[in-house]
């Protein structure tokens, strides 16, 4: 039914090795994550399996503030600058003059980006728990799937709105990184409310994370409603 639409899609964005990247890298965090937190202790082997369930939403904590980094960085060059280049360089106009609808081309790549971040990053949760012996609770766990949806969809909202208002790729580029690199930096202890908003997802610990994931969601979904209308709107060279 989105024939069209999937094949430019995959073609300006989902051609090797970008979809791949989006999804590995978090995961390989999470493998070295694992290594590290076994292999950096001086620890006997009948202890370590105590060490790492003790530091565990230490461990978990800091795989989320790098994963979420790491991918960040990955949007601002696969999605982005690269969102930025097909306004302007043509491949995009082409695949318009061929009949591809522009909301539903903007609605499946978005989407795709999305979701594979998502799953990148929940592949890298589930190794560390299952493969690196600790023992998160189904509600912990749960929490973090949540609060890592929201999480995502802000990155994602934010790299396209950047591709799509910006019309220098290196520019976008570099503020989709520095955004990311100041948001991870935020205290809880200086500012609560930024902290819920845009590092949600280091709240998985809390009793409720009702508010935390409304508010980050709600930004997201905002800003990718943002970028959809200046999609539609977007002067492209055909």
């Amino acid at each position: 039914m989105m024939y069209k639409e999937r094949s430019s899609s995959n073609y300006l964005f989902f051609r090797f090795p970008s979809q791949y990247l989006l999804i590995l890298i978090p995961f390989i965090l999470g493998i070295t994550g694992y290594f590290f937190e076994t292999k950096s202790t001086d620890a006997t082997n009948a202890n370590v399996s105590s060490i790492i369930i003790e530091n565990q939403y230490e461990s978990i904590s800091t795989f989320l503030s790098l994963s979420k980094l790491m991918f960040a960085i990955i949007c601002a060059f696969f999605i982005t600058y690269r969102w930025t280049v097909i306004n302007k360089d043509g491949s995009y106009g082409y695949f318009l003059t061929q009949g591809v609808n522009r909301d539903k081309f903007f609605i499946r790549s978005a989407g795709v980006f999305y979701l594979t971040g998502i799953l990148g990053i929940i592949l890298g949760i589930f190794t560390l728990n299952y493969m690196g012996g600790m023992h998160l609770s189904m509600s912990t766990l749960f929490k973090i799937v949540l609060l890592t949806l929201s999480s995502t969809l802000l990155i994602i909202s934010i790299s396209v709105l950047l591709g799509e208002v910006l019309s220098l790729p290196e520019l976008s580029s570099f503020i989709v990184i520095l955004t990311f690199g100041l948001i991870n930096n935020i205290d809880e202890r200086e500012n609560s409310f930024l902290f819920k908003v845009l590092r949600s997802e280091q709240l998985f610990t809390s009793n409720s994370i009702l508010v935390p994931f409304v508010l980050s969601f709600g930004l997201g979904l905002i800003l990718i409603i943002f970028a959809f209308f200046f999609h539609k709107k977007q002067e492209v060279e055909l």
